[in-house]
């Protein structure tokens, strides 16, 4: 008989093989959406059941969102910058005369500067004002204190100076400035400024805010900068109302959200990698 003609049984050819291995391996590594993607665009020939397309789509589309693309408002505007500290910051210390010698009753008791007092015989201190009156009364005093991430007590023991009792501590509770938004976001409710921290100006460290406002002010003049000295802004408060809340005081910068949103002009904000 002969068989020359004869249809003979089909054997899988070698590309097949191969390119369905190539399939399975694809699949293996990015998931069975991206083939149906694929076949759906007609750059594979895979059977797909009635509703590939529709999860295709779906797909596509949770890819589309994953690469939103966000977008802030131009800063560059001059606002006025009032800060409260949390706590009352230790800015120096000094010695005082009393007993015929120098003493410094603060240092004595373990504290040091860039601490930051939060009470006194457990009530509450915020104010400059406020614990002064206290410790100018009273020969010893339980402080309350916080350094970096600690809290700890110290007992202080002042001495009479001048008709009245003194530590041997120059502090601060506020910060006041100019400077300018780098940014506002795309909604215009809040904004990032400076691009770098406020410090307090004798400690050198980050302040630790507990409240603050962005207010008006009027420039009056600029200084320019140069290599090694910063330029500057001169300004005043020109009062009236708070034009919001300060939230955040970082080594990044400073933010706040505002009481009335801004309208500018609109630009994308590039990913980080780029």
């Amino acid at each position: 008989m002969n068989f020359e003609n004869e249809p003979q049984p089909h054997a899988p050819k070698r590309r097949d093989i191969s390119l369905f291995e190539g399939i399975r391996t694809f699949a293996a590594s990015v998931g069975t959406a991206a083939l149906l993607m694929l076949s759906v665009c007609g750059l594979i020939g895979l059977p797909l059941p009635e509703n590939a397309t529709a999860h295709a789509v779906s797909a596509s589309h949770i890819t589309a969102k994953t690469e939103t693309v966000r977008t802030v408002q131009l800063g560059g505007d001059v606002f006025g910058i009032k800060l409260f500290s949390d706590g009352v910051i230790v800015a120096a210390l000094s010695e005082i005369y009393a007993d015929g010698g120098l003493k410094c009753p603060a240092s004595e008791a373990g504290i040091q500067p860039g601490d930051y007092i939060l009470s006194v015989n457990g009530n509450n201190v915020e104010t400059n004002a406020a614990l002064s009156a206290v410790l100018s009364e009273n020969e010893t005093n339980t402080l309350t204190l916080r350094r970096g991430t600690e809290t700890f007590t110290a007992q202080v023991t002042s001495v009479l100076c001048e008709g009245s009792y003194k530590a041997g501590m120059w502090v601060r509770d506020s910060a006041a400035g100019i400077g300018t938004v780098t940014f506002y976001t795309e909604d215009g409710k809040a904004f990032g400024a400076l691009g770098h921290g406020i410090c307090d100006a004798d400690t050198r460290n980050v302040l630790e805010i507990r409240s603050g406002e962005p207010a008006a002010v009027s420039v009056c003049g600029i200084e320019r900068g140069s290599s090694g000295r910063p330029g500057r802004l001169r300004g005043y408060f020109t009062g009236g109302k708070s034009l919001g809340t300060l939230t955040q005081n970082t080594e990044l910068g400073l933010y706040g959200k505002l009481s009335e949103p801004h309208e500018g002009e609109t630009i994308e904000v590039l990913p980080r990698g780029n």
